[in-house]
């Protein structure tokens, strides 16, 4: 949950782990509240404009904090694997991606970060479980990644941040000197 000034609670969940410029989230994830229907819509739903307008609220909601908010070169969605893109039918982070995009004026670079292994679920699996699988799950853009100097990493929602520790640590390699990551929402359990 974005908290007008200050460090953001999730920022203290990646701290000596990777570095990061920031870490936003907008939402806290929990069973009970409703950021869970909003999230099940968001990645599940099969309408993109929700997580677009989902987008759209998270940046603004941004702009209003206090704490000085760099706005990125570019915005760069957790990419998903071709089968589960055709499957779904549209990746949500690059739809958030967009709406947030429309609201801070900057780009969308979707060809940055590409899924190359397609794997089940690792919502089960604990944090370390969960670095071990994905470290040959991604790769980076090396062409994509030239000229950009500040980029968030987006996604829905950050449950261990194995995920974006992984791509950030990509991007990071191929010389990108700014990475932050922004997410609609962080699992309470995180903490």
């Amino acid at each position: 949950m974005l908290v007008p000034d200050g460090i953001q609670p999730v920022e203290k969940a990646f701290w000596g782990r990777v570095e990061l410029e920031a870490a936003y989230a907008w939402l806290r994830f929990r069973r009970e509240n409703l950021a869970r229907p909003l999230l099940h819509r968001v990645k599940y739903g099969g309408d993109p404009e929700i997580a677009r307008e989902a987008g759209q609220r998270f940046a603004a909601s941004l702009q209003q904090l206090k704490r000085t908010v760099k706005v990125p070169d570019a915005l760069i969605p957790v990419p998903l694997h071709p089968r589960k893109l055709r499957s779904r039918g549209y990746n949500q982070a690059a739809e958030i991606c967009r709406g947030m995009a429309s609201v801070l004026n900057c780009r969308v670079a979707e060809d940055t970060l590409v899924r190359v292994m397609h794997r089940s679920s690792l919502t089960k699996l604990s944090r370390m479980d969960r670095w071990e699988q994905l470290k040959s799950n991604y790769m980076a853009n090396r062409k994509a990644c030239i000229g950009l100097k500040r980029v968030w990493l987006v996604d829905d929602v950050i449950t261990t941040g194995a995920t974006l520790e992984v791509c950030s640590s990509l991007l990071k390699d191929e010389g990108v000197e700014y990475v932050s990551v922004a997410a609609l929402a962080y699992a309470e359990r995180m903490f």
